[in-house]
């Protein structure tokens, strides 16, 4: 019997508010934080991505769903948290093995050190050396969808490396520097305070081209949320301590190819 054959019921859910009380069905899952990723549909993404989101549509992976496309309004993000992570990817032609072979917090790392080297950032591999190790540095910003609707304080996280490295740093200057005036004095907003609009255009430089992620201030959250994004910031900063919080990323369009901002000193 397939899906649509089914009556679906809708069920009550009060009767959860008892029913959780003392529950520990998921605490077998508590070391696992995995947080999808917003992915722009690049030129070089996937066909049947291409066709069902158009290039420069923002989504969420994995899931697929869809966050932003062009020519509509910018969507909201509230940041909660910023690290930076270090990673070893494979080839994207090469299906023997996984996407991402290590993975690390550590800026004394053998990876970090390769990430921050121009000369060292790829490494070829397999027969003849066809295929190309890469060594990446990764801006991460885990936060939320913070504009209403489904998709309203959706976990997801925030990117930026290779070609987007530098608009990584800007981000970070422009979130240190949000200031509020409170009772008289310019105040520094905490990250889990501010609200972002986000959309994505297209770069290009020299031969390359390619989508990226824009964004500018869009105020404060709702003063009713300030507890609740306190802690999850707060759970987040914890389990980020113990190496637990981690993006389930993949290889699309301007991933896999080019690293101008770095490559060509930008």
């Amino acid at each position: 019997m397939g899906r649509n054959d089914r009556a679906i019921k809708k069920i009550d859910p009060s009767f959860l508010l008892t029913a959780i009380a003392d529950d520990k069905s998921l605490v077998g899952m508590d070391p696992y934080v995995l947080i999808p990723s917003l992915k722009i549909i690049q030129g070089l993404s996937d066909a049947p991505l291409k066709k069902q989101f158009g290039e420069g549509a923002v989504i969420i992976r994995p899931g697929d769903k869809r966050v932003w496309a062009e020519n509509e309004n910018p969507y909201l993000f509230v940041a909660l948290l910023f690290f930076v992570e270090y990673a070893k990817w494979s080839d994207i032609n090469d299906a023997s093995q996984q996407m991402i072979l290590e993975r690390n917090f550590n800026p004394d790392s053998e990876i970090a050190r390769r990430s921050r080297e121009s000369k060292l950032r790829k490494e070829k591999y397999g027969p003849d050396g066809k295929f190309e190790y890469r060594y990446i540095e990764h801006l991460r910003f885990p936060g939320i969808i913070y504009s209403g609707g489904e998709l309203n304080k959706f976990p997801v996280t925030l990117s930026f490396e290779k070609g987007e490295f530098m608009k990584g740093r800007n981000f970070i200057s422009a979130c240190t520097l949000r200031r509020e005036v409170v009772d008289g004095t310019p105040r520094q907003v905490p990250l889990w305070a501010q609200v972002w609009f986000m959309s994505a255009s297209l770069r290009n430089r020299g031969s390359y081209s390619w989508y990226g992620h824009d964004f500018e201030p869009a105020g404060l959250i709702d003063p009713a949320d300030a507890e609740y994004l306190k802690g999850e910031h707060l759970k987040l900063v914890e389990a980020h301590a113990v190496g637990r919080v981690q993006v389930e990323d993949e290889m699309t369009g301007i991933d896999q190819t080019v690293d101008v901002s770095k490559e060509a000193g930008f």
